[in-house]
C-alpha cells in the first residue's frame, strides 16, 4: 500500500531544500511548518488521492511574487512590521534603521512589485517538485508493483 503521507512529508523535504538553495531561511519558522504533523494532509476518493501541504502564509507570496497593482499604499502595518523585523534579522539594522529600509522597500515594491523582476530567488515549490519527480516516479513504482504483486496472490 502507497504511503502518501511519507510522500508529501518527502515533497516537503525537497522543497526545503529548495528553498535552503536560494537563500530564503532566516528564522526556521517555514521550514518548521513544512516539518509539523499538521502539515501533511491525504485525502482519497476512488483513484484520486490528493497530497495537501500546508505552510506559514507567506510561502506563496516568495514563491510566486506580488504584482505591484495587488500592493496597496498606504501601507498596512503588520507588512511594514514584517519588513521590519527583516530588515533587523538579515540586514542587522537597529530598529530604528530598520523601519526606514522597511518603508522605502515597500515604496519600491509598490512601484516595482515583489521580488523585482530581477530577481531569481523564486518559485521554490515549482523547481523543488521538478527536481524530486524522479525519485517520486521510482517510489511509486515500487509501490505500486507491491501493490500488484499483493493482487497476483489472491
Amino acid at each position: 500500500m502507497v504511503n502518501w503521507v511519507e510522500i508529501g512529508y518527502k515533497i516537503n523535504e525537497a522543497i526545503i531544500k529548495e528553498w535552503t538553495a536560494q537563500g530564503h531561511p532566516l528564522t526556521g519558522s517555514l521550514e518548521a511548518s513544512l516539518r509539523s504533523q499538521e502539515s501533511v494532509k491525504v485525502t482519497e476518493n476512488g483513484n484520486v488521492v490528493t497530497i495537501e501541504a500546508t505552510a506559514n502564509h507567506y510561502w506563496k507570496y516568495i514563491n510566486s511574487g506580488v504584482q505591484a497593482s495587488q500592493i496597496r499604499k498606504p501601507f498596512a502595518p503588520a507588512r511594514i512590521a514584517g519588513l521590519t523585523s527583516y530588515m533587523m534579522l538579515r540586514a542587522g539594522l537597529p530598529f530604528k534603521e530598520a523601519r526606514g529600509a522597511a518603508y522605502a522597500v515597500a515604496t519600491k515594491h509598490k512601484r516595482e512589485g515583489m521580488p523585482q523582476p530581477f530577481a531569481t530567488r523564486t518559485k521554490y515549490v515549482d523547481k523543488a517538485f521538478e527536481n524530486s519527480l524522479p525519485e517520486m516516479e521510482r517510489v511509486l513504482d515500487i509501490e505500486i508493483g507491491k501493490t500488484i504483486d499483493e493482487y497476483a496472490k489472491l
